[in-house]
């Protein structure tokens, strides 16, 4: 342990009341939480920790509960043939997918690192606009331009 912090922690009670809405916590050295998934509003939140001796609350508040969509997009595309120099491409080694929430700012990749696969999904987009674009890339570590932007909105 740090110099100053006990080795065992006291243990604490967390309570949030409101009626719809269904919180505990056991606030120790493994924290668990469980809340209800019900989407809406919530009014008048009070959110109370004890310690058996000491107890306080926040000031009640109100919450609303969204749903999260996410969706996925499929990219797909014919394998490079030819170097930019009109020679065969013979040392094909894989793609990169980039992409992102900006059409300037693609700033998630994926790696496909088969030369046969010529399609990839990815999963687990939020709601909004996506852009993709791609390049392909060699066994000696050269890499073709990027593609052309595509965009997929999940809504």
């Amino acid at each position: 342990m740090a110099a100053g912090v006990p080795d065992s922690l006291p243990v604490l009670a967390l309570n949030v009341a409101q009626a719809g809405l269904f919180m505990m916590a056991n606030v120790s050295a493994s924290p668990s939480l469980s809340a209800a998934t019900n989407v809406g509003g919530y009014a008048n939140i009070v959110i109370s920790v004890s310690d058996g001796k000491t107890s306080t609350s926040l000031t009640a508040f109100n919450i609303t509960v969204q749903q999260v969509v996410t969706g996925s997009a499929t990219i797909s595309w014919t394998p490079p043939t030819q170097n930019t120099d009109g020679t065969a491409l013979t040392n094909l080694a894989g793609y990169r997918i980039t992409y992102g929430t900006s059409q300037n700012a693609l700033t998630q990749t994926v790696q496909v690192p088969t030369v046969g696969v010529t399609s990839y999904t990815v999963d687990n987009l939020t709601q909004g606009t996506w852009y993709f674009a791609m390049k392909s890339y060699t066994t000696t570590g050269t890499e073709s331009a990027l593609s052309t932007l595509a965009s997929k909105t999940i809504q």
